[in-house]
């Protein structure tokens, strides 16, 4: 792939949910501090987001959550980052002073993702479900601040068209992946 990734360079932040109701809770970003977004991008050289995983520890860090970062609204500092509904029950459902590790994390690039949809009808109401999951997943099916950059095996997948399990993740090269970018890439859907 030849990616560089500080693995050593990695972040404490105290983790919070978006507000109720956020359109961010259909995403895969995290929000921090702005200092901790420049602190990553510094030296990133690549035309795709920063990818990080979030975790207890450092020892379990790849085990953790997977999203793209961006900075907060604020220029101000601060010690927090806020992180949709989905990541924090993928977290264990912590309180709200649990503290997180946040460390690069190289990601491949999706070839295949296979999907489950919670509820039969989502699918069965849709006149072309390949395109309406299209446009749920890169955001132009209500407002764009709702896309996905990443997916990750195992995680609820909430879009604006109903709610789907990500069975599973082949890379571009056909081998199988915990976490794939699905960015400017010809993903292949499979529906389970």
């Amino acid at each position: 792939m030849g990616y560089h990734y500080r693995m050593t360079d990695s972040v404490l932040l105290r983790l919070h949910r978006y507000p109720s109701g956020s359109p961010l809770h259909r995403s895969d970003q995290i929000t921090v501090p702005t200092a901790t977004w420049e602190r990553f991008y510094r030296d990133h050289r690549f035309s795709r987001p920063v990818f990080v995983a979030i975790s207890e520890s450092v020892a379990t860090n790849f085990d953790g959550v997977v999203g793209r970062i961006r900075p907060a609204p604020s220029t101000g500092g601060g010690d927090s980052c806020q992180v949709p509904d989905w990541m924090w029950l993928r977290l264990g459902a912590p309180d709200d002073d649990f503290w997180v590790v946040m460390m690069e994390r190289p990601i491949a690039d999706a070839g295949q993702i296979t999907l489950r949809p919670r509820r039969e009808q989502t699918l069965v109401a849709a006149a072309d479900p390949l395109e309406m999951l299209t446009a749920a997943l890169s955001g132009s099916a209500g407002g764009g601040e709702h896309s996905w950059a990443c997916l990750m095996e195992g995680m609820e997948l909430p879009l604006a068209c109903g709610d789907f399990d990500v069975v599973g993740i082949h890379s571009c090269d056909g081998y199988p992946v915990s976490v794939g970018c699905i960015l400017n890439t010809d993903v292949r859907l499979e529906l389970l």
